[in-house]
């Protein structure tokens, strides 16, 4: 069983028009994921849970842990499974099998996919569609080359 960490943190938000505050709480759940809680909203960054080691991946097929994301769920969202839609946003920093692994599972069967928006490359939109459970409705991609340049363009 992986090691969770957890931070937590008060925080204050203000948008224009309005001013709220609340807890911030971030999970770490390995290999650069993160569970980033705030009010009702959850958003996810590389979810993969179930970690196997370089062997099992070079030599077994690889499946996700079914029992392990159900119980993850429950501890977050109050529910195995997200019907309610807390989990709002997904964020993939790229697509290799360490860091969206237990992806198509999490979209098939685990979160409510109509209120779900997955943010990554092309790669990952592609990877994804090849699986028949998922929709390309909330699939968003993000060109990340144009979004760095436009960070080094704001502070360069």
């Amino acid at each position: 069983m992986k090691t969770q960490y957890c931070l937590t943190r008060d925080i204050t938000i203000s948008a224009p028009g309005s001013d709220s505050s609340g807890k911030v709480e971030i999970y770490y759940t390995g290999c650069g994921g993160y569970m980033i809680k705030y009010r009702d909203e959850i958003l996810l960054t590389d979810p993969f849970y179930s970690y196997t080691s370089t062997w099992n991946t070079l030599t077994r097929d690889l499946h996700s842990d079914t029992v392990l994301i159900s119980r993850l769920l429950l501890e977050q969202t109050g529910s195995p499974r997200d019907v309610a839609g807390k989990i709002s946003t997904i964020l993939v920093s790229h697509a290799h099998h360490d860091h969206i692994g237990d992806l198509p599972t999490l979209l098939s069967h685990y979160l409510n996919d109509s209120k779900v928006d997955v943010y990554g490359s092309n790669t990952l939109t592609n990877t994804l569609l090849s699986f028949p459970d998922i929709a390309a409705n909330n699939l968003l991609k993000i060109n990340f080359l144009k979004m760095f340049l436009c960070v080094l363009k704001k502070y360069f």
